[in-house]
């Protein structure tokens, strides 16, 4: 009887923090950011995508947008950019969300980029809008 017993104990103690470990939400998208090789005085283009996880997808009718700012000395082609008026820079699939990032430093050195994404994702019955800080560093070599 005594080894029922711990067999049971030993049982809910694993279904137990089975029950935790599902409690803990998985990411429902992944972003990542893929610098370029820029020089100075150079046109650049960094890329950032959003790819939704599980069951989740991009909700193409939400208005996504990114809205970046930049260190001195570097010019953005544009600061927001959305899938509405820069179709040529933002792609929105159910697969994924994509921004092409042009900008063009003036000098060499270390170039930082800040900024906000604004999007949603969604899965057959919920949809569930994000806002993320998006922060990275260009090195930019000299011409």
């Amino acid at each position: 009887m005594k080894n029922i017993l711990t067999v049971a104990a030993l049982i809910f103690a694993s279904i137990a923090g089975t029950a935790v470990a599902e409690d803990k939400v998985p990411a429902k998208y992944e972003i990542k950011i893929q610098k370029p090789a820029a020089k100075a005085s150079a046109k650049a283009v960094a890329k950032i995508q959003v790819t939704p996880k599980g069951a989740y997808h991009m909700n193409k009718d939400f208005p996504t947008k990114l809205t970046l700012k930049t260190s001195d000395g570097v010019t953005l082609a544009k600061e927001k950019l959305t899938a509405k008026d820069d179709k040529d820079a933002v792609k929105i699939e159910k697969d994924a969300a994509s921004f092409e990032i042009s900008f063009t430093a003036s000098s060499a050195g270390k170039k930082s980029f800040t900024g906000e994404l604004k999007s949603a994702v969604c899965t057959e019955t919920t949809c569930e809008p994000f806002t993320e800080a998006i922060s990275f560093e260009v090195e930019v070599a000299a011409k």
